[in-house]
Order: C-alpha cells, then structure tokens, then sequence
C-alpha cells in the first residue's frame, strides 16, 4: 500500500459519543470541529499492529509519505473533553490480551 509513513487521523467509537454529548452540554458550540484523536502513528504502524492483533495478514506498505495532513483536534481544550483513547498503540495492546 502507498503511503505508509502518512500519519493517520482517527477517532475512537467512545470518543465520537464522548464529544457528541460534550457538545450537547456546552451553550457555546466552536464554528468548525474536526473530531479526530489526539495521536497520530504512521497508516503502516497502526495497521501492521491492528492486523497483528485480529490475527490478519500483516500489510506491507511504501515507505513514503505523500499528499497527507494531520487534522487537528484544537477544541479538545475548548469544549473541555479529554479522550479515553490518546494512544493507538496502547488501546490495540490492550485489545490484544
């Protein structure tokens, strides 16, 4: 798969409700929010370990990174949430046991 060192912009399940009912609580919602977690490992670090624990073919990526961004998560502070899942890497281990 091409661009493996890209870094991924994801969001765990808990943390979209999370942020969903955090906005439902505040009077003041921000003009523009990209819910996205907080960590960002590369496409081949996250989906070689996620692979690794559901016991799946292990994808081999390109060592590149082309045409990607990381999306930022500004408003955690703002909106006054803090995610349960910050780190990939320990919620797949912990998902591994």
């Amino acid at each position: 798969m091409a661009n493996g060192l890209a870094p991924v912009n994801l969001i765990h399940l808990d943390d979209c409700i999370g942020v969903t009912k955090r906005l439902l609580q505040i009077d003041s919602l921000p003009a523009c929010l990209n819910a996205v977690g907080p960590n960002h490992p590369s496409r081949a670090e996250f989906y070689t370990l996620a692979a690794e624990v559901q016991h799946l073919n292990i994808p081999e990526f390109i060592p590149e990174r082309q045409a990607w961004k990381v999306v930022g998560s500004k408003y955690q502070e703002e909106i006054g949430y803090h995610y349960q899942v910050d780190d990939w890497e320990s919620w797949l281990n912990a998902v591994r046991r």
